[in-house]
């Protein structure tokens, strides 16, 4: 799945790359970074990183003052052929850090006048977003994720549709936020911008960078052509789970939407991305070649949003992740198997690309590299640019009483609503157990699935009006809250959403105790009715019937979200039959309450009038599931 995926937002684990804090110890004395000393230091880290990560290999590049500071290659691009990770011929999928290309090229379309951040998008566009809150979308929400958009999971098509094509041939998105509101993140919306530079340019998004982007920077071996152009198909890395695994599809991509998509489908290679980078550092400039002009540039990197109060901002297309009191620029990607992460230190003059073409072995809910390429970095920064001496800040006296208020269970705003992907994210909330604990002493707790460091629960006091500060640490946890409620709040080191409150009813814990126990008591009635012979019996036969209608409801909806139907060309089609069978299940869920009062009416005992009750009671969950996570909604968005 191309771009900054969720798996890949929430990726860590623990190996002993970084340092237990958020921030590196205060007073570390730092490292002189050169060439010598940053290709030791890495020579030494990532090829053991890579074979106790089952991780097939990596690219880093790293530059400095206008130059290439270091450019490495480790282990396979092609495990089998045993051909290794050449940093300069190798060619790999950045996923998301194409977004940096196309908000690059968007400001250059600024710049010239042709667009205009903050005018509706509608007056530029042949694709028309629809307007729930009064409100228009500009590009400038757009490149700070903050349209408004839910979020979608990416649709592979059997013949690749053109950019244009797919946007107009598909619904628009809803718009779960007012414009301006909620940062989350939205490939959508940056194809969207994709598209408002074709309709600018008077071109195919494809061939405007190509030509305004690439070519400026002398980046010939780079694209957003899919199939990738055969000049460089020849060097494209494979790209794995594990590295011990086959390699994923080679043209998965070619059939995913759309093809030269803005929002992931970038090919590159090291020296590319590092004039890229060098661009960027040079305030618009690679030596003669003018990317953009240094105000449009120094726009761009500028903070633009802030998700919540206090924390990290936004700009117009890169994300903050300070670190160390250094401002820091970046953008990560994934997409099939490839997880790549572009900084840039611009008050230092320093950029830093690394990309892994595997996910490597599981670490709990996710893969070593996710957090790998985490560490790294964390370490690069710690090293050569280490934290001040912290200061002591004390503990909040309403650390208590504001410790039981943001006790709970959250959200993210990056999500899907409105149709059967709330249920996907239903599960994915469980699996991440989005809760917030209060202590009794006023600290409170996060999962472990926000500890991008060692994937364990992080203990937080208080040290500001709902501003919170790791137990042991200097990373800091930031909150807003109207009418003594927390409305949004974020960790600082998260940056494409915030994490918001959610109802007691659509709690991850109810719902799947309620699901899971729904799903057991409708196959032991099945198996019941069908093995005992109450199949026989006319008092039985409302609740079987009812029971077996049920249980296929559930494992329709269990085989169209576990094996990936919903998001291919035809799916939908899949999900109209499952819904029928939920349209079905809803009569059956009357003909089960009918099917108590029979047996209550035959006189079978208590224990058999109970039975019965449990099947109708299975049958009302499926009845909330249908209507509470919107599983018979006519609409279905891609």
């Amino acid at each position: 799945m191309p771009t900054c995926s969720i798996t890949a937002i929430f990726a860590m684990l623990a190996t002993g790359l970084v340092t237990p804090q958020g921030h590196s110890p205060g007073g570390q004395r730092a490292v002189r970074l050169d060439s010598a000393d940053l290709g030791a230091w890495l020579d030494g880290l990532v090829p053991t990183a890579l074979r106790e990560g089952s991780l097939p290999g990596a690219i880093v590049v790293v530059v400095k003052d206008g130059r290439v500071l270091v450019q490495k290659g480790y282990g396979f691009a092609d495990v089998r052929r045993r051909v290794p990770m050449d940093p300069v011929r190798t060619v790999v999928s950045v996923g998301s850090v194409s977004k940096l290309f196309t908000w690059t090229a968007v400001m250059q379309q600024v710049a010239a006048g042709r667009l205009d951040l903050d005018r509706d998008v509608n007056a530029s566009s042949d694709v028309q977003v629809p307007g729930p809150f009064g409100a228009p979308i500009t590009l400038r929400h757009l490149m700070t994720h903050t349209a408004g958009f839910e979020e979608r999971a990416f649709r592979s098509y059997q013949r690749p549709r053109s950019l244009g094509d797919h946007l107009r041939g598909t619904p628009v998105p809803e718009r779960i936020f007012p414009p301006g509101a909620v940062v989350a993140y939205s490939n959508y919306g940056s194809m969207l911008a994709g598209h408002l530079v074709e309709r600018a340019s008077g071109q195919p998004f494809v061939d405007y960078v190509d030509r305004q982007v690439l070519a400026r920077l002398g980046m010939a071996r780079s694209s957003f052509r899919r199939p990738v152009p055969a000049s460089l198909a020849a060097d494209l890395a494979e790209s794995y789970d594990e590295a011990s695994d086959d390699p994923r599809p080679r043209d998965a991509l070619d059939h995913e939407e759309p093809s030269g998509d803005p929002s992931g489908h970038l090919a590159t290679t090291g020296p590319d991305i590092a004039r890229f980078m060098l661009a960027h550092l040079g305030h618009g400039r690679l030596g003669d070649s003018v990317l953009l002009d240094s105000a449009t540039t120094a726009l761009m990197h500028a903070p633009a949003v802030e998700p919540v109060p206090g924390a990290h901002p936004v700009t117009l297309g890169f994300f903050r992740t300070d670190r160390n009191g250094r401002r820091i620029l970046s953008h990560p990607g994934d997409i099939e198997g490839f997880h790549a992460d572009l900084k840039l230190l611009p008050d230092d003059g320093v950029g830093f690309f690394l990309i892994l073409n595997g996910s490597g072995a599981p670490r709990g809910l996710f893969g070593a590299g996710h957090l790998f390429r985490t560490a790294l970095f964390r370490q690069f920064v710690d090293r050569y640019y280490p934290a001040p001496s912290p200061t002591d800040v004390p503990t909040a006296p309403t650390a208590r009483e504001h410790a039981r208020v943001v006790a709970g269970e959250y959200q993210m705003s990056r999500r899907g609503t409105g149709d059967f992907v709330e249920l996907e994210t239903l599960f994915a909330r469980a699996a991440m157990n989005l809760v917030v604990e209060a202590h009794e002493d006023g600290t409170i707790s996060t999962p472990p699935v926000l500890d991008f460091e060692r994937g364990r629960a992080r203990v937080w006091r208080e040290v500001g009006p709902f501003v919170w500060q790791e137990v042991d640490g200097t990373e800091r946890l930031f909150m807003r809250v109207d009418d003594g409620r927390v409305v949004a709040w974020v960790p600082e080191h998260l940056f494409s959403f915030v994490l918001q409150p959610i109802a007691a009813a659509k709690g991850a814990r109810l719902n799947l105790v309620l699901l899971a126990g729904a799903a057991v008591v409708l196959v032991g009635a099945v198996l019941l009715w069908l093995g005992a012979g109450r199949g026989r019996r006319p008092e039985w036969r409302a609740t079987g019937i009812s029971a077996m209608i049920g249980l296929i409801y559930l494992l329709g909806w269990a085989a169209i979200l576990g094996l990936g139907v919903a998001s291919r060309e035809g799916g939908e089609v899949w999900i109209r039959v499952i819904q029928v069978v939920g349209l079905i299940s809803l009569g059956a869920t009357a003909l089960s309450i009918r099917g108590v009062a029979q047996i209550v009416t035959a006189g079978r005992g208590r224990f058999a009038v109970a039975g019965a009750a449990l099947v109708a009671a299975a049958m009302l969950e499926t009845v909330w599931l249908s209507f509470g996570f919107h599983l018979l909604s006519v609409r279905l968005v891609y």
